[in-house]
Formats: structure tokens, sequence, C-alpha cells
């Protein structure tokens, strides 16, 4: 059974959760912490690929996006990229924003196993409701969306699923 809220969120709120977040995955050995990213172009991967504090563990075309792509209008690439360890906290939001304005999934996980089937499942298809459930078979796992608008009006849109007590207490409970 895993608990899922969906609300509005401050700029303040949300960055408080991902502070917290990133200080529990940096303090722990097995946790491990990847970001979905959709609708960026072919540079954008490429960029992050060069980067000695990020793994670009897939990229792809959207389904959807390959006449976007053709006309070039439209960033058509999606992909899962792993964040490094130790992850400074002003890399992990600037690289955050820069993915938007879209809905970017933060997914942290620490079984091996598992990872792969949510990469695999990421693949198929990138919306959170469709890969969570391969996400939520690691009982220790968070996925934390954040709708970021390109309307600079202070609210994100927020969304969290868990099963694991830590990451109720923390992200949740603490914050209600």
């Amino acid at each position: 059974m895993y608990t899922k809220i969906k609300r509005e969120s401050s700029e303040e709120e949300t960055q408080k959760k991902l502070k917290i977040l990133l200080n529990i995955v940096n303090n722990s050995s097995c946790y491990r912490c990847f970001c979905g990213i959709s609708g960026q172009d072919l540079d954008f991967f490429r960029k992050l690929a060069r980067n000695d504090k990020i793994n670009v563990v897939w990229r792809g075309h959207l389904k959807k996006g390959i006449l976007g792509h053709l006309f070039g209008f439209i960033p058509d690439y999606i992909g899962v990229i792993e964040f490094l360890k130790p992850i400074n906290e002003v890399f992990f939001e600037n690289i955050l924003y820069d993915s938007g304005p879209s809905m970017v999934s933060i997914v942290i996980m620490n079984d091996n196993n598992k990872i792969q089937h949510f990469i695999r499942s990421f693949q198929t298809s990138p919306i959170p409701d469709d890969f969570e459930k391969d996400v939520l078979k690691d009982d220790h796992a968070l996925i934390y969306n954040i709708g970021i608008s390109d309307i600079d009006d202070g609210i994100n849109f927020e969304e969290i699923a868990t099963a694991s007590n830590l990451w109720k207490d923390k992200l949740i409970n603490s914050l209600l």
C-alpha cells in the first residue's frame, strides 16, 4: 500500500522538500536519485552527458514528437538522468528548472533490479501513473513530480507517491 498526494506548493515549500530529499539521498549509501525529463532537444542531453555530476541513463524520442522534430519546432527528446553523489543543491535545482516548463519526475530508489524496471517502464511511457507501479515495487522508493511552470507565480504543482514511512514522515506529514 502506498500514499499518493497531489497539491499546489509554494516555491519555498518545494525548495524545503528538495533540500530534505537531497540530504537523505546524500547521507545514504544505498539511495540513488533519478530524474525523468521530457520535451527537450538533443543538445540539452548532450550537455548533460558532458557533465561529470550526471549520468544520462537513457534518452530517446517522444513517441508523438517526431513531426515536431522533422519540422524543427518542438523539442522531442525524453530521457532519464542519474544525479551522481554528492548532489549539490544549487546544481540540482538548476537542472530541474532548466528541464521545465514541464512535469519533472524525481525518482529515488535503492533496489538496483527494480531500477532497471523503472527505466524500461519510463521508456515505454513517461506518464507518472504508468511507471509508478514499477517504481513503487521498491519499498523504499519515492516519486516526486513537480510541475514547473513557465509563469513566475511562485506556485508549483506537486505529486508525491511512496510506500516508505521515511518519505511519508519527511516529505508529506511534516509539511501538512
